[in-house]
């Protein structure tokens, strides 16, 4: 059996700072050459990620030390102080830390019998919980207090503080269903629209529609604690931005903006729900022509982000990050700027190449999938190219129902500009079995399959400029009933570029400025 790599994969999510205090911490509680010390040193020295670690290396290179015939206990234990001197780090930052070392300590002084000093370090506890929104933590704190009561007097003399334990505890349970039951139907949202994207919204009886007809979501009373407004008020916007409806969105990200408000401590207890209520906005601002709104939402992402998700995981950060970034593109491209988001696609493939370990599957796709639109855009049609391929290699491609479509019609535009003629007609072939067999082919898809197929045989200039002329009249009305198809590039200018021989980018930027 291959031996598990935990003990490398921690070492290795390490930062400097939070080895350096490992070496410190077991200076203190080990020998300078203690055995633990000197196998952290030497799986740090090897290369990060579990795929270059080997094990019979380190039975190698401590084939003469006693410890090397139990190394699965030695690493186990190593592996359990990291993550203690972890919780020494990160004690005097973080709350959930101290209420931890609050009630942990508590319990020791109630198993030693001093049940008035735990009652008094409890409560300190419940304090601290109720003040920084803790329900889990304040529930447990409410538990402890609870036994310690019951044998430091009797019961009749503790009776009106038991029940009012009790009560306590009612009270937060009822808390922590309603929040529960928010952040579940939370989850059935992102599920489905990580899964059909802008076509989400567009079937009758669709699972938005479902989830709206929630009693917990019709009605704003329904959401009793803050947690669960946040949630109400961010699902109310996000799903009427995706299904078009930008007033109500931004109507509704607007009140949760202030749910939030100012308050350090309110954004701390919901950073993750109050950067995505900030994308939406910058969003929604953005889709209305508030390219100006647009800005101030990103500048205050850009100021407030890093430090709100300073104790989130990697994954977490990676994703808000990006989805920050992705924002900055429509930013740059309402302003005409759109060479600028060359810069911003770099930076975007530079997170996800470097953190793919720790992004979410379809976050790396979709990165490919905007930056198949930027080079595009930038007449860059090699590198538009490698990034669908990357996209149709991709093990999440499946996943993401919205893009497959619109990335096998956009790859037969990419082989057009390139002049690929012969895989132009088997991807043409190709595409067309696809669509087939997956549903009925709608009418912006038979107008660019003909398109395509004619234009291969078009050889003069001026039946070639008719062509692009006929294809875009018909597409004006197709695009009604098929809004946004390609998502990322706008068919029509694309078009049009043809049509007045200069380049879809110019086309573009025309467009935005008379706009």
């Amino acid at each position: 059996m291959k031996p598990k790599n935990d003990l490398k994969l921690l070492i290795d999510s390490l930062s400097p700072t939070e080895k350096a205090y490992f070496r410190k911490f077991s200076g203190r509680h080990f020998k300078e050459e203690s055995t633990f010390r000197k196998l952290f040193d030497a799986i740090d020295s090897t290369k990060s990620g579990s795929v270059n670690y080997s094990e019979d290396h380190i039975k190698e290179k401590f084939r003469n030390e006693k410890f090397i015939k139990q190394l699965p206990v030695t690493k186990l234990y190593l592996y359990n102080n990291i993550l203690k001197s972890l919780n020494l780090y990160y004690a005097e930052d973080s709350i959930d830390l101290k209420l931890n070392l609050l009630i942990n300590n508590a319990n020791i002084l109630y198993k030693k019998g001093l049940y008035t000093q735990s009652i008094k370090m409890i409560s300190k506890a419940k304090a601290m919980a109720e003040k920084y929104d803790k329900p889990i933590k304040l529930l447990e704190s409410i538990q402890a207090e609870r036994l310690a009561l019951r044998v430091n007097s009797s019961l009749n003399e503790v009776s009106t503080e038991l029940m009012r334990n009790y009560e306590e505890e009612q009270k937060v349970l009822e808390k922590m269903k309603n929040i529960s039951d928010y952040r579940k139907l939370y989850d059935m949202m992102v599920i489905h629209a990580t899964a059909k994207g802008i076509e989400a919204g567009s079937e009758p009886g669709n699972t938005f529609e479902k989830l709206l007809s929630n009693r917990l979501l019709r009605n704003y009373e329904n959401a009793r604690y803050f947690q669960s407004r946040v949630i109400f008020l961010l699902m109310h916007c996000f799903i009427n931005n995706l299904t078009g409806n930008k007033s109500a969105a931004y109507s509704y990200g607007l009140e949760c903006l202030e749910l939030i408000g100012d308050s350090e401590r309110n954004k701390q207890a919901a950073s993750y729900e109050y950067i995505l209520i900030l994308q939406e906005m910058m969003q929604i601002t953005y889709a209305e022509g508030r390219a100006g709104e647009s800005e101030t939402y990103f500048a205050r992402l850009m100021q407030e982000q890093e430090k709100l998700l300073g104790d989130s995981p990697l994954k977490i950060q990676n994703f808000l990050k990006l989805r920050s970034l992705m924002g900055k593109l429509n930013i740059n491209s309402a302003g005409g700027k759109h060479e600028n988001n060359l810069e911003v696609i770099r930076e975007l493939i530079d997170i996800t190449k470097k953190n793919e370990g720790s992004s979410f599957r379809d976050e790396v796709i979709v990165t490919d999938f905007i930056a198949v639109s930027v080079y595009f855009a930038n007449s860059m049609y090699d590198d538009s190219l490698f990034h669908i391929n990357r996209i149709f290699n991709s093990k999440a491609f499946e996943l993401r129902e919205d893009i497959q479509v619109s990335c096998r019609i956009i790859n037969l535009l990419i082989h057009y500009e390139l002049g690929n003629m012969g895989s132009l007609e088997y991807y043409i072939r190709s595409t067309y079995r696809y669509l087939k067999k997956r549903k009925e082919l709608n009418g912006f898809e038979r107008l660019v399959f003909d398109f395509l197929k004619r234009g291969q045989r078009v050889s003069d200039t001026k039946e070639m400029k008719d062509l692009f002329s006929e294809t875009r009249n018909k597409l004006r009305k197709e695009i009604e009933s098929e809004p946004g198809m390609l998502q990322v590039i706008d068919l029509d200018a694309w078009l049009d570029s043809k049509i007045q021989n200069r380049s879809y980018l110019e086309t573009v930027k025309n467009r935005n400025t008379m706009g």
